[in-house]
């Protein structure tokens, strides 16, 4: 028969779940086995529908909820596919709460909000074999999230409205009142994502935008997508990983997709041209490509994909899919993926083993000699197939080789020096470095600008303060470097052999009046300090250590002058003002002149 679909709800037991009417039934649970369509669950008789909604699988059990009767309560059911679902107060006799809303699981426990009619909502946990209803200092809780071995929800406490809290397993905690006062900011659709946790949430002064909150301050919000009091709506939000995409609408464009990594958004599509909605909904990322559904003024309602590697926006193509079955063929270990038609890279063997041997790679006959495919290696799949690990003879042990030369951590340290909040640009030397490949300071990547013989330049991410681990990958293999990397607010005091500088201030002493050199310490310094291209003003001020003759103090001036020129180049910045000014302690014969970095725009 003919049926309509309401969405796709996951896959339980092998089949695919679905909300769909069949024009009986009303809006029910529905199974796909690839074969025929069945009918799950119809928790109201007749055409009236059931509405199942609040999916979650827990013990290798499907609980979810949906309603019976007029009241419109979404009462729990519990799932085992083997056999046909039960409320839970049938499946568990002694449980009487109705209302099952927001099931999340975190480690062992399923935590969930429940209630009795006419009664104030609990959070519930249920530990698998008892329900514990849990005291909390907010009420009216919904959107739960699991943050870690943390909850993450929307509460209410006397004399606020709904505000995000954090339950640590034994108490809870409002982490913050963006909307000061009675009024609710109703945070929604928690995400950890981007070494915080990102949501939704709304004010009178910003109407609804999305926030950021790392685990240690006050949550901000990301950006005013829809300026003023209008709202953005943010919605259908979906972690890939590197950030999180979602719908987002403004006037200029109307709604369509975003992107965030939790410092800022980017709008990725204008499916509509101006401010018609492309709508992006139901988003989920299969390789490099966001599939989604969305609006099109000449396709109607269709699937689309916006391709991340390189970006690009269409309507949405597939290829079959095909499996590969790796076998140990007689070692130990196993393993099978299921691929898109095309191009893929083989498993790499590592949980693959045979006493005595070693893995040459593989291939579709058992009784090969030699393997056809290496371990990672690219192939070209087009149906489904099973490849053979071949074995060899260990190779004879060969004499230890002596440990690759690294930089020592306390040279980085002292290189990396101290880095601004905002991030920087560094330049590291030692053996090897000029073979990374990768550079991450704590969880968070760094962008390799450029490599040279045993050096690489690297712009560092924007950090909290705080002490950090480097993870270099290089030719020799990954190497983590503890604690080398130290974020601070602002620059503090520092030494190097040109003198000491506090702030913005340092000194270059020793210039002799024919001198036109920069000292590498110097440089190092500047390089260290500075971001490449930011445009800053200086003042040079030359002084020696008593008065002289005017012929000298015009030699000495000339020499700040020309000190700053050769600071402005080494930088490589632009609109740098040079200021020369006489303190009248212009001297000889030991010159000295300070820079200072008079202002500072990104």
């Amino acid at each position: 028969g003919a049926y309509d679909s309401g969405g796709v709800v996951g896959v339980y037991g092998g089949k695919l779940l679905l909300i769909a009417d069949n024009g009986t039934t009303g809006w029910e649970l529905y199974s796909y086995d690839g074969n025929s369509i069945s009918l799950v669950l119809d928790s109201r008789a007749g055409t009236t529908s059931g509405m199942p909604a609040n999916f979650v699988e827990y013990n290798g059990k499907l609980y979810f909820a949906s309603t019976i009767d007029l009241d419109w309560q979404a009462y729990g059911w519990v799932w085992d596919y083997n056999s046909a679902p039960q409320r839970m107060s049938d499946a568990y006799p002694g449980y009487t709460r109705q209302y099952f809303f927001s099931p999340t699981v975190i480690g062992s426990n399923l935590y969930f909000v429940s209630r009795v009619i006419g009664m104030s909502t609990k959070l519930t946990k249920f530990d698998g074999t008892t329900f514990t209803e849990i005291t909390t200092n907010a009420t009216s809780i919904s959107q739960n999230a699991a943050i870690g071995n943390k909850l993450l929800y929307s509460g209410v406490a006397s004399g606020a409205g709904a505000e995000p809290w954090i339950f640590d397993g034994t108490t809870d905690t409002q982490i913050a009142d963006i909307e000061a006062g009675a009024q609710p900011s109703n945070p929604s659709q928690f995400i950890g994502a981007c070494s915080g946790v990102i949501f939704p949430a709304g004010t009178a002064a910003s109407g609804r935008e999305l926030y950021f909150w790392n685990t240690l301050s006050t949550p901000t919000m990301i950006a005013e997508i829809n300026p003023g009091s209008g709202s953005a709506w943010p919605g259908y939000t979906f972690n890939a990983g590197n950030g999180v995409y979602f719908q987002g609408q403004n006037p200029t464009y109307g709604s369509e997709l975003w992107f965030t990594d939790g410092t800022s958004v980017t709008r990725l599509t204008d499916g509509q041209a101006g401010a018609a909605s492309f709508s992006p909904r139901d988003l989920i990322k299969v390789g490099d490509t966001i599939y989604m559904a969305g609006n099109s003024a000449t396709e109607g309602s269709e699937l689309f994909a916006y391709g991340v590697k390189p970006a690009g926006f269409s309507a949405a193509t597939f290829s079959p899919t095909y499996t590969i079955t790796y076998s140990a063929n007689t070692g130990t270990g196993s393993a099978s993926y299921s691929h898109t038609a095309g191009s893929v890279t083989l498993n790499n063997g590592s949980s693959f083993s045979k006493s005595g041997k070693v893995l040459l790679g593989w291939d579709t006959n058992a009784n090969a000699t030699t393997a056809t495919y290496s371990t990672s290696a690219a192939y070209t799949l087009n149906s489904s197939v099973t490849l053979y690990a071949i074995w060899g003879d260990a190779p004879a042990a060969q004499s230890p080789q002596p440990a690759p030369e690294i930089p020592t951590p306390s040279d980085l340290k002292s290189q990396l020096g101290k880095i601004p909040t905002g991030g920087g640009t560094v330049t590291l030397e030692g053996k090897n470095l000029g073979t990374t490949t990768q550079a991450i300071v704590g969880i968070q990547p760094a962008v390799i600008e450029s490599t040279g013989t045993d050096k690489v330049t690297l712009k560092m991410p924007k950090l909290p303060a705080g002490t950090y681990d480097l993870t270099l990958t290089m030719n020799i293999g990954k190497i983590t470097f503890s604690g080398v990397v130290t974020y601070v607010d602002s620059i503090g005091t520092e030494t190097s052999q040109e003198g000491k500088f506090t702030a913005d201030t340092f000194a270059v002493k020793g210039f002799a009046p024919n001198s036109k050199a920069i000292t590498k310490p110097m440089t190092t310094m500047l390089n260290n300090r500075v971001a490449k291209s930011t445009a800053f003003a200086i003042k040079c001020q030359g002084e020696t250590s008593g008065p002289v003759k005017a012929t000298d103090k015009a030699l000495a001036l000339a020499r700040a002058k020309a000190v700053c020129a050769q600071v402005a180049a080494k930088l490589r910045v632009k609109n740098v003002t040079i200021t020369v000014k006489n303190n009248n302690q212009i001297g000889s014969p030991y010159r000295k002149v300070l820079v200072t970095l008079l202002s500072k725009a990104g």
